[in-house]
């Protein structure tokens, strides 16, 4: 055989096993992947109310306490108990996709809890905005229900409303893209849940 052709078939095998690796992977994890994405959501609209939980038994968890109902392509999650209601907002943050989820009282204006779900900003300056002791500063918060397209106000130069949260220090540009994407979903998310009845 000459030694070009004997490269060409050796490369060829070696491709084919490679991408019948990765395939068999692939089939192997993505079951897994679904179920740990499943997971994270439901842990966090879970840790968000108070319900304890496990990997083994959050399903369970979630059917007893949760109702979960889509509204024109937004999800949201009211808690059975209390009438908490949570839905996602994400947008575009300084470096990449912050995605949120935001809890709310039955008020559909008392902040209960944030949980950020993605983020790729700076790390000690943006990425601070997933940091549990930061967004503490959120809970109880009342947002602008009269004005909600400027629900929270997120500043340097608090004034004493009731829908301010401190900026990030040395994040002011995260602290910005994160107010915008908190109330343009804040805006959506409101006039879809009180036109359907929502908490009712």
């Amino acid at each position: 055989m000459h030694p070009h052709l004997r490269i060409l078939v050796f490369v060829s095998i070696l491709g084919l096993i490679t991408s019948g690796m990765l395939v068999g992977m692939d089939l192997l994890t993505r079951d897994r992947i679904a179920e740990n994405q499943v997971f994270s959501l439901y842990s966090a609209v879970l840790s968000s109310n108070e319900h304890a939980h496990t990997t083994a038994n959050f399903r369970d968890v979630f059917e007893e306490n949760i109702v979960e109902t889509e509204i024109e392509g937004i999800t949201f999650f009211e808690d059975i108990n209390s009438g908490n209601v949570s839905f996602i907002v994400e947008g575009g943050g300084v470096w990449g996709p912050i995605i949120a989820l935001i809890t709310l009282e039955s008020d559909m204006r008392t902040i209960v809890t944030i949980k950020i779900l993605y983020q790729e900003e700076t790390p000690g300056l943006g990425g601070v905005i997933a940091d549990p002791q930061y967004l503490e500063k959120y809970e109880g918060v009342v947002l602008n229900l009269e004005d909600p397209e400027n629900g929270i106000n997120i500043t340097h130069n608090k004034t004493g409303a009731d829908n301010e949260v401190d900026a990030i220090t040395g994040g002011t540009r995260t602290s910005n893209s994160f107010e915008t994407i908190f109330n343009s979903g804040y805006v959506e998310a409101l006039e879809l849940w009180l036109n359907q009845g929502g908490g009712n």
